[in-house]
């Protein structure tokens, strides 16, 4: 005989489901209240995961840096990509080495005593003085000497103005990063300061978006899943199941269009980095995102292929627009603080056509890339290398 479940006994059944639920978010939600609280506090970076020129910052735990002193061939660091089992990065290194004809002993990274990637700081300070604040995009690939704050060094001296650049940028930085180095950068008292930040804030906002910004307890199982994914796969086969991913293109789709007015919840530290830069008497000079994928535009096939999206989404266009309100964000922060911008996306719709033969993914450049900028950089701020070149002189 065949007992069916009373109507009371579904009732009770849901109420319980509903109770674990609602039990599940609440903890979840506490574990993310908790964590973004102990977040760049006690929590210590994990060295496993920093490259060798990278090292643990000794000011703060959760932070890391570039290692001081750190000088390497193009073979040892593709040895080193390779040891670590980062497939991709060994295999570009290797492709653009031969296009750039790098014999392998030929030394491409320097980091001077001071952690900074390039040569050593002049301590009488007797240039105009550039600070460029960043990530990868600042930092710049292995072969330092077209990255570019170099290009950017050597253009305007081209010019005809003399003047120190600083590379600042560090892999995997965000705003919150350099708030924690922020009174180093400030001890430099740099005449400018350029600030190209945000990638990597972008990349980790995935609270912000669907189903995951409402129910926190989603996003912990798909982390937890993650992390037993590579348990069991290994680093290196996720992250190229993770490149390797299909991309499903909508323009208009309703995540997309979700996104209208959205405010980067990094924006403050961004704000605070100005501020405090500023306050040595460093005139500050904002950086627009450009990347490979862009609202107005169709993804081309290659780009498809190269560009790496964000874990949140698989639509190209969904980190085309997150990239263009974060940069409508940084102009009305330059208009209301009255400072310069570069405007790097605009001036990339011309400037780096076709998009996937300067992208080598979705927001790094080539060398030719790096190049290019430097030298659009270099004419955009002469006017203010001219003006501290003056006070200078009256020095």
């Amino acid at each position: 005989m065949t007992i069916r479940p009373t109507r009371v006994q579904i009732a009770f059944t849901v109420l319980v489901l509903a109770a674990m639920a609602l039990v599940a978010e609440g903890g979840a939600r506490l574990f993310f209240a908790v964590k973004e609280q102990l977040r760049n506090k006690v929590v210590n970076v994990d060295p496993s995961v920093l490259n060798d020129y990278e090292v643990p910052d000794v000011a703060h735990s959760w932070n890391w840096r570039p290692k001081a002193g750190y000088t390497a061939t193009i073979d040892q660091i593709i040895q080193a990509k390779k040891h670590r089992g980062k497939v991709l990065g060994e295999n570009l290194l290797k492709k653009r080495a031969a296009e750039l004809k790098i014999e392998p002993n030929a030394v491409v990274m320097r980091i001077n005593a001071d952690g900074f990637k390039g040569p050593d700081i002049d301590k009488t300070h007797s240039r105009v003085r550039i600070l460029t604040i960043g990530d990868s995009c600042t930092f710049g690939t292995m072969f330092d000497e077209y990255s570019y704050p170099r290009t950017l060094e050597r253009e305007l001296s081209r010019l005809g103005k003399a003047v120190e650049v600083i590379n600042a940028g560090v892999q995997g930085y965000a705003p919150s990063n350099v708030l924690g180095r922020i009174d180093e950068f400030k001890a430099l008292r740099p005449e400018i300061t350029t600030i190209y930040i945000g990638w990597n804030a972008l990349y980790a906002e995935p609270e912000r978006y669907g189903v995951e910004y409402y129910l926190k307890s989603v996003r912990l199982f798909r982390k937890a899943y993650e992390k037993l994914q590579e348990k069991i796969n290994g680093r290196t086969e996720m992250a190229l199941e993770a490149y390797s991913k299909p991309k499903h293109v909508q323009r208009d789709a309703p995540e997309v269009e979700a996104l209208d007015g959205f405010t980067p919840t990094f924006m403050s530290d961004l704000e605070m980095i100005v501020k405090e830069m500023r306050a040595t008497g460093s005139e500050v000079v904002l950086l627009t995102l450009p990347g490979l994928f862009v609202m107005d535009e169709e993804p081309s096939p290659r780009a498809l292929k190269v560009g790496h999206l964000p874990t949140f989404t698989e639509n190209p266009y969904v980190l085309a627009k997150i990239s263009t309100e974060y940069n409508k964000r940084l102009r009305r922060l330059a208009k209301s603080q009255d400072l310069l911008l570069v405007d790097l996306e605009g001036w990339s719709r011309e400037a780096l056509r076709p998009r996937d033969q300067f992208f080598f993914d979705s927001v790094h450049v080539y060398e030719e890339g790096q190049i290019r900028i430097g030298q659009y950089l270099a004419v955009q701020l002469l006017p203010l290398v001219k003006t501290n070149n003056r006070r200078f002189a009256q020095m």
